[in-house]
């Protein structure tokens, strides 16, 4: 081989030498770049995933929520009915084009028979006596009467209790001989009788008055009550009516059907926690078909072994949402649990409300609406009482089978598709996680498609809290537990919650055996016994002779 040859294939060689490195390099390069698209891709879907995140957050934050959505500014219910200009020079419009004057609808209001009336006279005055033509002098032919409400403050009424003592003749007259009829009160030591402590409690659970308002209040009608004072009242009548507490718990758990829910309640002097931890406020309703019972338990956490302790003993059918310390109580120890449609398709709803064109979000919201509407459908008829139970529960299912369908093959299509980690695939993951719990509902003719109904039951405590905030012991949020339930199974039921505390706080001192306390759940009750109680009060008068005032003794917790 000559030399030049030898130089040649020198070159040659050297040339594929450098181009294995080249190519090497260019799989590198290559390498990087496929590298660096993932990272961009997966940057850029992190990237639309906040922006997803900080859009929902947003809505939450300043949109109105289905719970308020409709509800009116504090500041806007005085002009509630009142016309707007727009609307008045509209109708000035409509009457000019029909030639007719419209009439407005009044408002009825129906009174009961027995109101108390009282009528004032008013006579044609001077002004009105001569005719306005010819100024004759008008002849009376007759009346008209309009009636109006009025509204009386509160009476205030001193009762005395008189209680009558016997001393035996034979035996020395000191103290000790002495035998005095026992106090009938439910609360012996204060110096409020029922009617003032189940006005309180009523005010206060019923009405969400917090106890310094209420002091403010009675301060304007002449009366320093403490809030101190009436926190005593409240928390002792509480100790007093736990009794009843556990009936009505009983109650609730031999219901064929509860529904459970939970919301904070911040304690401040809580043993061995410090005041900003948050305890939590479980309520369960217990339903069949003559009555609900809703009790409302205080713990301070929410772990499985607290909430499964509220249903030591229970065997039925559990509904709540998908609270994971919810899921280790159902489907077992004869617990049927069914799952919240409603919390399913509230996280699509929150997606369509921070994006309103989020069309995938929207079209399950509107199939999950279209389940609704063929359950309410059947539902009328079952509680009008055209189904029995069996029939109610074929038809739900047979009229569920298509809406189902529909949602179960659109969601399938959308999973394989939509990125996981998006606020649409979560909302996906849920509804497939909990699928099985949620077409539970189906086949228990109480059961309902959502936990609306604990939920409405623990709403008027959140609503309270917003007012008062906090509990100062746990004392007195025991007893807030208990009046909130004896209020709510009041309601429920369909009675007058402070008449049924004052029933309650008169019957329970005379309570000896749980029969006795039976006797005072809402469903038990009698109503009628009110209108004596409250006559009987009303025939209080002055004593003529007294000029010294009351003074009322009681002490405080």
């Amino acid at each position: 081989m000559t030399e030049r040859e030898q130089e040649l294939e020198r070159q040659v060689m050297m040339l594929e030498s450098q181009l294995s490195e080249t190519q090497t390099q260019l799989s590198q390069v290559r390498l990087q770049l496929a590298e660096g698209q993932d990272a961009y891709s997966e940057l850029k879907s992190q990237h639309d995933q906040l922006l997803e995140r900080i859009a929902l957050l947003t809505a939450r934050r300043f949109c109105p929520s289905s719970e308020t959505a409709g509800q009116l500014n504090l500041f806007d219910e005085a002009e509630v009915g009142v016309p707007t200009k727009e609307e008045i020079e509209e109708e000035k419009q409509q009457e000019q084009k029909s030639g007719e004057k419209r009439v407005r609808k009044h408002t009825i209001l129906s009174v009961p028979a027995n109101t108390p009336t009282v009528v004032r006279f008013h006579a044609l005055s001077d002004d009105n006596k001569d005719c306005r033509r010819c100024g004759t002098t008008l002849k009376v032919t007759g009346t008209k009467t309009i009636n109006r409400l009025v509204r009386i403050p509160s009476q205030l009424v001193v009762v005395q209790d008189v209680y009558e003592q016997g001393a035996c003749p034979s035996c020395e007259a000191d103290e000790n001989n002495l035998v005095t009829e026992p106090s009938t009160a439910l609360l012996p030591s204060a110096m409020a009788d029922s009617s003032l402590v189940a006005s309180v409690a009523s005010r206060k659970f019923c009405d969400h008055l917090p106890l310094y308002r209420q002091s403010e209040m009675f301060g304007r009608e002449g009366l320093a009550l403490s809030r101190q004072t009436l926190s005593s009242w409240v928390v002792e009548a509480g100790k007093a009516l736990e009794p009843l507490g556990e009936r009505l718990k009983k109650a609730v758990l031999s219901c064929p059907m509860v529904n459970m829910d939970e919301t904070y309640v911040q304690v401040l002097n809580e043993p061995e926690r410090d005041a900003t931890d948050k305890s939590f406020m479980v309520v369960q309703v217990g339903t069949d078909k003559e009555r609900k019972a809703v009790l409302f338990s205080y713990r301070a956490r929410r772990n499985i072994e607290v909430l499964s302790g509220l249903l030591d003993g229970y065997r039925g059918i559990l509904q709540t949402d998908g609270l994971k310390q919810y899921l280790s109580i159902g489907n077992g120890k004869g617990i049927t649990h069914i799952l919240c449609w409603a919390h399913a398709r509230r996280r699509f709803a929150e997606i369509v409300k921070s994006n309103p064109k989020a069309q995938k979000a929207k079209k399950v919201v509107t199939l999950i609406g279209n389940l609704y509407h063929a359950d309410n459908q059947i539902r009328e008829r079952w509680l009008a009482g055209e189904l029995d139970d069996d029939a109610f529960v074929q038809q739900r299912i047979a009229a569920s089978e298509k809406p189902l369908a529909e949602l179960r093959d659109f969601v399938g299509k959308m999973t394989s598709v939509i990125p996981p980690k998006s606020e649409l695939g979560k909302a996906l993951d849920y509804l497939n996680t909990y699928w099985q719990g949620l077409m539970r509902y189906r086949c228990h003719a109480l059961a309902t498609l959502d936990n609306g109904t604990a939920e409405n039951a623990i709403r008027p405590f959140a609503v309270g809290r917003g007012n008062w905030l906090f509990a100062n012991t746990v004392n007195g949020v025991k007893a807030s537990a208990l009046l909130f339930s004896l209020v709510e199974s009041a309601k429920a039921n369909g009675l007058n919650p402070e008449d049924y505390l004052y029933l309650v706080m008169e019957g329970a001192p005379m309570c000896t055996t749980d029969d006795d306390w039976d006797k005072l759940l809402p469903w038990n009750i009698s109503m009628d016994e009110v209108k004596p109680l409250r006559d009987f009060l009303l025939g209080a008068k002055p004593d003529p002779q007294r000029t010294e005032p009351y003074l009322l003794r009681g002490k405080s917790i």
